[in-house]
């Protein structure tokens, strides 16, 4: 009985410490992680939510959201101040930029491949000549068993089954630079589709029923893979992780090229750097090596030239550091390419334009 209220005292004692402890200094208060919201570009979305984690873990007074819903959505919802960064796969136009308040910064963070994937049982590996590829999108390129596939296919059984197109629904940078691309080699697409990130796809895919729609390069590669006679495009690391058919693709230089590390770095070499980062538009749209893979686009992430809050603009400049620095060394591991010099030193510059409202 003695060792009850002995419990029951000990109890009551801490209790009061409590009590007395609140009366003086008031309800104990648990600091909230500072989040950040971003989102836009899902082309870079698995290596950035790699970055961000490995981030936090060393800065777990820093929480960053970043929601992959394509570049388009990503400058709208920046530019309306519903977010504190965006990411695209294509810079701000001048015109653009001229409807942000604040101003913007425009850091390129990431370089990656644009693959074609497709779905065809026991076949891994397809050859695709310029004018299959571009007459694919066109809708000129109807059957597996077209004579522009099979003559760089020999030996391949190739089904004779329609194509169906897969394609992005929303606006997206990946389809901007696909479609810059395919203009570039085929002057009949660029007539007809143009360049867009979001472009009216050539009547003939939807009038045959042979065009899918689909959100982000993420759906792109689920579509594929459970539609038998499909092709679309997507950026390499949704491909490289899974196990879904890439396409060889022939390049400007009339080479088969098929999607590694080495042939993505000989198109990066083919890039020139003009002086001021914010004049490079992007990787060029049909690189010239013998070796080079023919389509690859930057990746920017993209801030306010100045912000109101400076806990925000201190948190976005450690976390844009790590990245240009640390994060580096992680983007082959997870199917991107990294940005090299000069192009990182003229990265580099741009953050430290990122400054505080006076």
């Amino acid at each position: 009985m003695h060792h009850t209220n002995d419990i029951c005292g000990k109890r009551l004692s801490l209790l009061m410490a409590i009590v007395a402890i609140l009366l003086t200094f008031g309800p104990i208060a648990w600091a909230e992680p500072l989040t950040l919201n971003g989102g836009g570009a899902s082309f870079p979305a698995p290596l950035y939510t790699k970055w961000f984690k490995d981030f936090q873990r060393s800065h777990p007074e820093i929480q960053i959201n970043y929601k992959p819903f394509g570049s388009a959505a990503g400058i709208s919802n920046f530019t309306s101040k519903r977010l504190d960064f965006a990411g695209s796969d294509v810079p701000m136009t001048d015109d653009q930029i001229a409807e942000v308040a604040d101003g913007v910064v425009q850091v390129p963070m990431t370089a990656g491949a644009i693959v074609f994937i497709y779905n065809l049982e026991g076949i891994k590996d397809v050859q695709l000549s310029r004018e299959a590829y571009t007459g694919i999108f066109l809708g000129t390129v109807k059957n597996w068993r077209d004579p522009l596939i099979l003559e760089t296919n020999k030996g391949l059984n190739l089904p004779d089954k329609e194509i169906t197109v897969v394609v992005r629904v929303d606006g997206s940078g990946t389809t901007q630079v696909l479609t810059q691309h395919i203009g570039a080699v085929n002057p009949a697409f660029a007539k007809t589709v143009g360049s867009s990130k979001k472009p009216v796809w050539p009547d003939v895919l939807q009038r045959e029923g042979r065009l899918e729609k689909v959100p982000g390069n993420g759906g792109v590669a689920q579509m594929i893979k459970v539609l038998p006679g499909s092709i679309g495009y997507t950026e390499y690391s949704y491909a490289y992780f899974t196990d879904i058919s890439m396409a060889t693709l022939q390049n400007k230089a009339g080479s088969y090229v098929y999607p590694t590390t080495h042939a993505f770095l000989e198109a990066v070499a083919s890039t020139e750097v003009p002086s001021g980062v914010s004049s490079l538009r992007s990787i060029p749209i049909d690189p010239t090596r013998k070796g080079a893979y023919p389509i690859l686009s930057l990746s920017w992430l993209l801030f306010n030239q100045t912000y109101k809050d400076p806990a925000i603009h201190n948190a976005l400049k450690k976390v844009i550091d790590y990245c240009l620095d640390e994060g580096q060394k992680h983007s082959f591991k997870t199917g991107y390419i990294p940005i090299v010099e000069p192009l990182l030193s003229e990265a580099r510059k741009n953050v430290m334009a990122i400054g505080l409202k006076k």
